[in-house]
């Protein structure tokens, strides 16, 4: 609370160094919205040190202040005017530089009252409002005159001058332009319009009494899909912030630096009870936008049924954005393979189901088969944008970029289920349990090496990482394919190694480039075409020196004789 009444004290500090001491300190008096007095001081830092770096924020320079107060000695004479009274700055880092130089120097805090952010009062950069001031970039550079422009600004603020309310970046309105069509649903949750910030991992109970840890990554989802403007970094207009387990400790001090100075008393702090809200608001939100968008009805997904087979049986149990693609494409349930529509196929897919799905696909059903679920999160979240930005969920860019995802799969569906069968049959064969020894097993692996890695077959579905007990003998076979790789890398090395050892030089390791060219590759001679070419450059260089002392020579000895000779 200002105690002193219709009086401010705008303030500026510039610093000579990153941890923020001042070297400068503008300081501009409002009294009755007017500025009485603006002064600016000096002050020493410690060891009178400054960074080069940071002589473009201000004009102070060493030999300034070799023989300013420190800051202790500005304070002790000057404390006096930072007690019971608001404070205006430019922009909150000013705040910051001064907390930071009390806690230095272990100085005690005054009594403030109100911290006012300029910039966060017109929502622009302080440079850009200065530059509307008429105050010139030069001029910021001296902290008395900073402060003189932060207390014009405020004064006009206060007293609604219109050049200065012009200037106040507007915030769009909920029922301005094409958000008046947003869903009610949307609109009507605490979270619509609000800076949102996540960070940690939350705990989750379904319907069924299964518990989730869900990541920062599908909180901000679903927050997102509730109109929330999700940001990565705290500031003083910032509306919520979500902290669970685990959370990111930069944004925990930044809280804690600011509960002293009112910056953060807006900022509700939430935790895994509302994130548990936020879903159940999420999953209305998405119930009522599927009843009620038409758009959903054009999408080539409407109506299918998803076959929930191994590793996805509980899909449109969870809560996972790719359950959510589903619905918002009008996906339907189904737990049967023959009564299914859609697959999923990966690695862990049972050989079983792939060749059920494959017997569809051939007695002539069109199957929809999805290699990886992960391409339907940039999707989703293009759909998410446009409802909650008033837009069909379908629009015409959307159904676009959806349609050629599924004539994608559709096309591919074959393919993909004769990998899963083939790698599936590959591994089998090489089970060192049927081999009666381990040189066997060697053999058998390498006589099935180049038929799993058939060009056709690996450069379509490259292989990727995830193992599960169905792929055990698919890694068996990944071993024994990276130890062939290891044998000819050696024989290349002792191809090497002979090579030399006949031309008479001495054996030594053989170079990287060496060891991965052919074997049979003649050494290359591109150097001698190198060398000859450097050669005819240079003697071309001799040729015209020579050809221009000639002209010269003619031009200073032949020629006047030839005048004399005339005359």
């Amino acid at each position: 609370m200002n105690n002193k009444e219709n009086t401010y004290l705008s303030l500026d500090i510039k610093t000579a160094k990153k941890n923020g001491l001042p070297c400068q300190v503008g300081i501009s008096l409002i009294e009755d919205g007017h500025v009485v007095s603006t002064t600016t001081y000096l002050i020493q830092p410690p060891e009178n040190e400054y960074s080069e770096g940071f002589y473009t924020t201000h004009m102070v320079r060493p030999r300034m202040t070799e023989v300013s107060p420190n800051w202790p000695e500005f304070w002790e004479e000057n404390r006096w005017q930072f007690d019971d009274i608001s404070i205006v700055v430019p922009a909150i880092e000013v705040f910051h530089h001064l907390r930071r130089a009390l806690s230095y120097y272990n100085l005690p805090f005054p009594r403030w009252g109100e911290i006012i952010d300029v910039s966060s009062l017109y929502h622009r950069t302080f440079n850009y409002l200065a530059e509307r001031m008429d105050f010139t970039k030069e001029s910021l550079l001296d902290a008395g005159r900073k402060s003189l422009c932060a207390a014009i600004l405020f004064i006009k603020y206060e007293k609604k001058d219109k050049s200065a309310l012009s200037l106040v970046k507007r915030e769009r309105t909920v029922e301005s332009n094409r958000e008046m069509h947003i869903p009610e649903c949307v609109r009507n949750n605490p979270y619509f319009n609000k800076r949102v910030i996540v960070t940690g991992i939350f705990e989750h109970t379904n319907y069924l009494n299964s518990v989730y840890f869900l990541g920062s990554e599908y909180s901000n989802y679903v927050l997102k899909s509730l109109g929330a403007k999700n940001r990565v970094t705290l500031s003083s207009i910032t509306d919520y912030i979500f902290i669970g387990e685990d959370p990111d400790y930069s944004l925990l001090n930044w809280l804690d630096d600011n509960k002293y100075d009112n910056m953060n008393k807006h900022i509700k702090q939430l935790g895994d009870k509302e994130m548990q809200e936020a879903i159940r608001l999420h999953d209305e939100v998405l119930e009522s936008i599927i009843s009620l968008d038409a758009s959903i009805r054009s999408c080539p997904l409407y109506g299918l049924k998803f076959a929930c087979i191994p590793p996805y049986e509980q899909i449109f149990e969870s809560n996972s954005v790719y359950k959510d693609f589903l619905l918002l494409c009008g996906v339907q349930k189904s737990n049967s393979i023959e009564d299914a529509d859609i697959f999923p196929i990966g690695l862990s897919t049972k050989v079983e189901d792939a060749k059920e799905i494959l017997n569809l696909h051939e007695n002539g059903k069109k199957i929809v088969v999805i290699d990886d679920l992960f391409d339907l999160v940039p999707i989703l979240y293009y759909l998410v944008e446009n409802y909650t930005s008033g837009k069909p969920v379908f629009t015409k860019e959307a159904l676009a970029r959806v349609t050629r995802k599924v004539n994608k799969w559709v096309e591919g569906a074959e393919n993909h289920l004769n990998f899963v069968i083939d790698v599936e049959e590959i591994a089998n064969s090489v089970d060192e349990e049927e081999c009666t020894s381990v040189e066997d097993a060697t053999v058998e692996k390498e006589k099935t090496e180049e038929e799993w890695l058939a060009p056709s077959l690996c450069d379509q579905f490259p292989i990727d990482g995830n193992h599960t007990e169905e792929s055990v003998n698919l890694e068996a076979a990944i071993a024994a394919i990276q130890k062939r790789k290891d044998l000819e890398q050696q024989e290349i090395k002792q191809y090497k190694q002979t090579e030399m050892e006949q031309r008479g030089v001495t054996s030594g390791p053989v170079s990287q480039k060496e060891a991965v060219s052919s074997p049979t590759m003649p050494p290359k001679k591109g150097i001698w075409t190198t060398v000859l070419w450097i050669l005819l450059f240079i003697a071309a260089i001799i040729a015209v020196a020579f050809f221009g002392f000639a002209l010269l020579a003619i031009a200073v000895f032949f020629i006047p004789l030839l005048k004399g000779k005339f005359k």
